[in-house]
């Protein structure tokens, strides 16, 4: 969660001097069944991998949300950062990981009955907000794989969840900001 946040940072001021700046970050609907812990942000405490993606997925969220307001706020118009999820793509991704064997037995079926998008079907929604003009001045939003908006998970959200964790992140990334 804080690699995408870092960079987006570094790339702020040359975005803002862009007639058409354009972040997109990249979620999960494991997003949706986690639960995060707002006193263990660096996810010390959680042992599940499969669970502190999902936490670092809705995190990303959190903080693109939080972005579109901060450049709403100071009168950024030509920046706009979003949020994709772009399904289940049949990518080596997780592969070696051991999630459990149900969970990898389904991967593994999925995979190989083609149940998944190809690489360049997950990247589509991609390629659309960063691309389409249909999307300009379109901030702060979470799209599926179809290119659709969709309402962003809601489970354990507040605005100050949202804050500590921005926070946090300012505080980490910070001092290499210079």
């Amino acid at each position: 969660m804080v690699a995408p946040f870092f960079l987006t940072q570094l790339l702020l001021p040359n975005l803002k001097k862009s007639t058409d700046g354009r972040v997109i970050n990249m979620a999960s609907s494991t997003a949706n069944m986690v639960n995060p812990d707002m006193n263990d942000l660096n996810f010390k405490n959680e042992p599940s991998g499969q669970k502190r993606y999902g936490i670092s997925k809705l995190f990303v969220i959190w903080n693109t949300q939080h972005l579109a307001k901060l450049l709403k706020n100071q009168n950024v118009h030509n920046v706009t950062v979003n949020v994709s999820h772009p399904g289940a793509v049949a990518t080596n991704f997780g592969q070696n990981s051991d999630n459990g064997f149900w969970n990898n037995l389904i991967y593994k079926v999925a995979l190989k009955s083609h149940l998944m998008s190809s690489p360049e079907q997950g990247a589509s929604t991609n390629f659309y907000l960063a691309t389409s003009n249909q999307i300009k001045g379109v901030s702060g939003k979470y799209f599926n794989n179809k290119r659709k908006m969709i309402d962003s998970p809601k489970r354990h959200y507040s605005e100050e969840n949202e804050l500590k964790l921005w926070n946090y992140c300012m505080k980490v990334v910070e001092p290499f900001l210079n």
